[in-house]
């Protein structure tokens, strides 16, 4: 749905659900990709809202699912 670089990236990194993940200071301050996916209507199961937190040499770095959107 959203992908967030840099210092955006980081103030959403830290922003409490169901806003943002709400990760921590030790994630942000490595964090520089926020990925943001939710579920679509028709796919089964429950629906969600997730983020994935990437460093600069895209490791993936935290991650929170939260259901609904």
């Amino acid at each position: 749905m959203e992908r967030l670089v840099g210092e955006k990236a980081r103030q959403s990194a830290e922003m409490l659900p169901p806003f943002g993940p709400g990760f921590g200071r030790p994630i942000t301050e490595k964090l520089e990709t926020l990925q943001v996916m939710v579920s679509e209507f028709n796919d089964p199961g429950p629906d969600f809202c997730e983020f994935q937190g990437y460093d600069a040499a895209g490791q993936c770095i935290g991650t929170l699912r939260i259901r609904g959107y």
